[in-house]
This record gives C-alpha cells, structure tokens and sequence, in this order.
C-alpha cells in the first residue's frame, strides 16, 4: 500500500476531497493497494471522482463498488481528461493540491508511483475552477443526453458559464507555467492547460448545436463554388498532416472546377472540416495513409454530392447512423462534431449517410446539398438591427476586403478600414468600436502588438485576427500566451465570415 498516499486522503478526512482519475488504470491501482477502501471509510461530507473510462463496462464497474456511500459521486470525464499519463489529482479542503504520477510499465503491472509536493494559493484556485466547470458541464450533457434537447437557456449556460471562464483559466496558467522551473509542476500546468482547452472546445460545440437548433432560419445564404472550398479545406488539412508528421495525404478529385451551391458557406465549411476531422483521427490511429474526398454536380436532381473515404478501421456498430447522435461515445473526442454536421447539412435540405467500404478498409460519408438554397434563406437585409456596431479593419489592402467592406456597410453597419497600421492607431478614438479585424502582420507591424496597444486604450473592444494559415500554431500561442483570445478568420475571407462572427457577437 502507498502510505504517503493514504496519508493525504486520511488527512482530509472531515473535509470535502476532489479526485480526478485521468485513466481507468489509475482505478486499478487503488483497488491494487487498498486505497479505494480508504476512501471509502472516510467521513468526508462530499468526495467528487471524475475518472476517464474508455468504456461503459469500466463506468458502471466503479460506479456500483461506491454505490453504497452516499457521500461518493462519481462521473466519467472521457470528455474533458486525456489518458497519456495514469495520475491521481487529489483536492484536499479545495486548499492544497496533490498530484500522484503512476508508472505500471513492468510486464507483471506492478504498479509505482510518486506523490508531489502539495501546491498551494493561486493554482489551488485555478484546478479547482477547472474541476468546478467540468463536473458542472458533466451535469448538463447527463440532462441533454436525457432529453435530447437544447432548450435556449442552455446557450447562455454555455456561454457564459463554461465558456467564459475557461480563457482566464488558460491565460492563467500559461502564465504561472512561464515562471516556474520545476519539470514536475509544469507537466501538471500543461495538464491543466490540455484539459482546459479541450472543455473549451466542447462548451463552443455546445453553443454551436444551441444555436443552430434555437435558430435554424438565421443562415446567411450566398452562392460559392463548392470545389473552390474543398480545394482550400483539403490544402488546410495536408498541411496539418505535413506537421503532425502523420503521413496521411488528403486527396482531393473534383468532375469540375466550377461547381456553385446555394448555402451557408461558413456552416457548410465547419460541416467538412468535422468529418475530415473525424476521418483523420481514425486515419491516424488505424496507421492508413489517406483520405479521399471528391465532388460531383449532378443536375438532373439539382444537387452536389461529396465523397468522402478514409482508411480508418470502419465502423464496428451495426447501425453506423449512429455516430451523429449527441455525445457518441467513439468518436475519438467529445461526440459532437459528426451531429453537428448532420445537422448543418439536413438545415441545407440535404442529407448525410455512413457506411464501411466494401472494397477497402475504413468508413465512407456520402453528403448531398441541394444546389439551391431551401426557402428558410436568410437574407442580407433580414438581419436584425446593427446600428450600435461599429467595425474596424486594420489589414493589408486588397480589392476582396474593399468590397467586403462596402457590402458590411450596405447591411448598416459603420465600418473604418485602414491599410496603415499607423494611421489607424493615430485616428483610434476609445469606445468608438465593438469590433476590430487585424491582419496578422500589417506592413511589417505585428498583429498582436497592434492589437495589445489597442486593448490598453479601450479594453471593451474584441479583436478577431485574419490569417492565410489556418494552421498558425505559433500565432495561436503567441495569441493564448500575451492576450487571452483565440478569435482567428481565415483567408479566403468572404461576407459571410464576417456575417457569421457579427451575428454570434450581438447574440451574446
């Protein structure tokens, strides 16, 4: 048994305990040494165990051996916790902070492990800010799963207390690891930061389904060529490949280069990118190396239709329709992204289905979107009324912004675009603007210090970055690291991006 372990969790008897699991292994090892029995004899009035279980069976397994103690809760946070590392974080009294490395890499699982030193003050309060908004969101996907529905309050839920709170969590946290050396505490930080990140992007999968379920006729409609969009996409995404060092090639095959729908483009963008997404991880974890995608216009039906094939290991439910309901629990992250997509591309009219290759390994996903918009088309001058917004661009002059700046401003928004980062700063008047889009680097001035000097003189502006490179990791921790936000728009840039992220402001 692992006294300094049993140690801490006697210590903190009386009082309330967190522990968070990051795998089942980390089970295993209690139940090895006995542990799981102290926790069960303490008198504590609530012990919260959030634990990563792969599976159901694991679940339920841990589920019923404290079903007995009604002090004990337990839920699985597969969502939230990655398990790269078996690790006990134990909360005592929400004051100190224990963490508990475990090695089981003997052939005869022998388990060891290492207790850290406890952390105190300014990062007690930040896990447990974490551990408070994870357990939280674990209570309300537990009641969407139940009623599989999203009434509108849940969008402010999301926004307000998931979302919001997980950029300072972030930004915090960054920053306490850029001031301390030992290795141990900064592996425990970029746990947080991992987790932290990965809740953030549930709680906006979340607000996206809200949304687009709360108001399925707010599409902003506009005719683009679909092969142009999947040209970019794919190119986005060999790119990432190229860095991930996976070796999975995206190939893209199109029967024309002009291929022109009727739809919501930036919806119909975040619908392909989550299949690709859930192609490559499947891709990558099956050790194939591509992923084909390809379009063809068919007019007799007035529709396109999009194949997309990956070499993942297929799909081993019987009904593979499956994996586009809410929080499918195989999908390699949160169970959202597929559902999403179903139901961007049904809003368009169109349809999507799954099934295994017959010929080859892996999954293929069959999407058809009418040509033409369906009549809940959302037009330009339906949009509600934007007469407090007040926009400015600070960006390299091109002839595609100047026009998007003119059509914003037909829909009765002010906009100010300057090309001179220096002219924009000298003419910036505090509290003029709700919005600012920069370039991020504008005539050799850097994105982010303009924006930084912007944000002193007016700290309720927002900024959104525009980028070539979707892919801009570095700029994305330069961004996380210094400013806190994460707000990017990728070139090509059209109306409806800015469209989409104005329309997302004023709603919240």
């Amino acid at each position: 048994m692992d006294f300094d372990l049993v140690k801490v969790l006697k210590e903190s008897d009386q009082q309330p305990i967190d522990l968070a699991l990051n795998s089942y292994y980390s089970f295993i090892f209690l139940k090895k040494n006995s542990i799981h029995e102290t926790i069960a004899s303490l008198k504590s009035p609530s012990i919260r165990i959030l634990i990563n279980c792969k599976t159901s069976d694991q679940y339920e397994s841990i589920v019923d051996f404290f079903k007995p103690f009604k002090n004990i809760s337990i839920k699985n946070a597969i969502l939230f916790f990655d398990s790269d590392d078996h690790m006990i974080t134990i909360i005592s009294q929400r004051s100190r902070i224990y963490f508990y490395k475990i090695s089981n890499e003997t052939s005869d699982r022998i388990f060891s492990g290492k207790l850290s030193d406890p952390l105190e003050g300014e990062e007690v309060r930040l896990f447990c800010w974490l551990f408070d908004n994870a357990w939280n969101a674990l209570d309300k996907n537990s009641i969407l799963e139940k009623r599989n529905i999203f009434q509108q309050d849940f969008v402010d839920i999301a926004s307000h207390q998931l979302r919001n709170p997980i950029l300072p969590i972030i930004g915090f946290s960054k920053t306490l690891k850029s001031k301390i050396s030992d290795p141990d505490m900064v592996d425990y930080l970029n746990i947080i930061i991992k987790n932290a990140e990965k809740l953030k992007n549930i709680a906006n999968d979340i607000l996206d389904i809200s949304k687009i379920e709360a108001n399925p006729s707010k599409l902003f409609f506009e005719n683009f060529n679909l092969c142009e969009l999947l040209d970019n996409i794919t190119r986005d995404y060999n790119q990432f490949s190229s860095k991930d060092s996976s070796g999975i090639r995206f190939l893209f095959q199109e029967s024309s280069r002009q291929l022109f729908i009727e739809a919501d483009k930036e919806y119909v963008k975040q619908a392909f990118e989550n299949i690709l997404n859930n192609s490559y991880f499947f891709t990558k974890k099956n050790g194939g190396n591509r992923i084909m995608i390809s379009a063809i216009r068919h007019d007799e039906d007035r529709e396109a239709t999009v194949l997309i094939e990956d070499e993942g290991p297929g799909i081993p439910d019987e009904n593979p329709e499956r994996i586009f309901t809410k929080f499918y629990p195989n999908s390699g992250g949160a169970g959202l992204g597929l559902f999403i997509s179903k139901k961007i591309i049904e809003i368009h009219g169109g349809s999507i289905v799954v099934e295994n290759r017959v010929d080859d390994i892996g999954a293929k996903f069959l999407i058809k979107i009418p040509l033409k918009a369906p009549d809940i088309s959302y037009h330009l001058t339906e949009l509600d009324s934007v007469s407090n917004t007040k926009l400015l661009i600070i960006e390299d002059f091109s002839e595609n912004l100047q026009s998007i700046k003119q059509e914003i401003i037909d829909l009765g928004y002010e906009v100010d675009y300057f090309d001179d980062p220096y002219k924009a700063i000298e003419s910036f008047i505090p509290g003029k603007y709700s919005l600012v889009f920069l370039g991020i680097n504008v005539q050799g001035l850097d994105g982010f210090d303009l924006y930084d000097d912007l944000k002193k003189r007016d700290k309720k502006i927002k900024g959104y970055f525009m980028s070539s490179n979707k892919i801009n990791r570095d700029a994305m921790e330069t961004l996380n690291n210094n400013l806190m936000y994460d707000h990017f728009i990728f070139k090509p840039f059209s109306v409806s991006s800015f469209v989409k992220i104005l329309r997302n402001e004023q709603s919240t």
